[in-house]
């Protein structure tokens, strides 16, 4: 894989569309940065629920072609709007790609020692009982892993977390294989911080779990 350095944009009006079909949207497309409105502030405040990072838009930001159509007659300067930003394309710095599985034994392991002993995750039955194929992993095996791939190869040694957000999409089944895609959609080396995007993609390619970490490497002082 190779980075991407093209973003993937697109504009969204809350009025013509469900937050589920900008959510389907996004992960079809692998979109980079969404300008979202909104008649009123209650219509943005669903977007926060899709877990993607936010920023306000400026009056000026936007493409000319929308992902959905405006109402007709809408005053574009009377929305509420801002910037949704999946990043799920672009990168800064070369894609890594992972092989990433959990086996039975990890689910067990995690469940002693969390306390996280949920049948869902140990019940065959219990979990088929509630829409599952079968027993689950915990979400935060994954998590696990992504902190282990920052900590110790990419940025690696003396990385910090300063901010980190996880999306689930789908169950991850133990003993399944699975793969990740790591890319930079920030990185200012002055600093030696970077926004590290980790997805989780099941054998038919369909999103499984999305987590952003922002983080520091700083180079020792000596």
């Amino acid at each position: 894989m190779t980075e991407c350095n093209e973003l993937l944009t697109a504009n969204w009006n809350l009025a013509q569309s469900t937050t589920r079909e900008l959510l389907s949207t996004i992960l079809s497309k692998r979109l980079d940065e969404v300008l979202v409105e909104g008649d009123n502030l209650d219509q943005l405040r669903q977007i926060e629920r899709l877990g993607f990072p936010l920023e306000p838009a400026s009056a000026g930001y936007g493409n000319e072609s929308a992902a959905t159509p405006k109402p007709e007659g809408a005053q574009t300067g009377a929305l509420h709007r801002c910037m949704l930003l999946p990043h799920l394309s672009h990168s800064r710095l070369p894609v890594q790609q992972h092989e990433f599985s959990v086996s039975t034994e990890d689910v067990r392991r995690y469940g002693e020692q969390s306390g996280d002993l949920n049948p869902l995750h140990f019940d065959d039955d219990v979990a088929r009982k509630h829409g599952f194929a079968g027993r689950i992993s915990h979400g935060m095996l994954f998590n696990g892993w992504f902190t282990r791939l920052l900590g110790t190869e990419f940025p690696g040694a003396g990385t910090i977390y300063l901010r980190s957000t996880c999306v689930y999409l789908a169950p991850v089944y133990p003993d399944t294989p699975y793969t990740v895609r790591i890319s930079t959609p920030r990185h200012d080396p002055s600093r030696g911080a970077y926004r590290i995007l980790a997805q989780l993609f099941s054998a038919d390619g369909q999103h499984a779990t999305i987590a952003y970490a922002d983080v520091l490497n700083r180079a020792p002082r000596w």
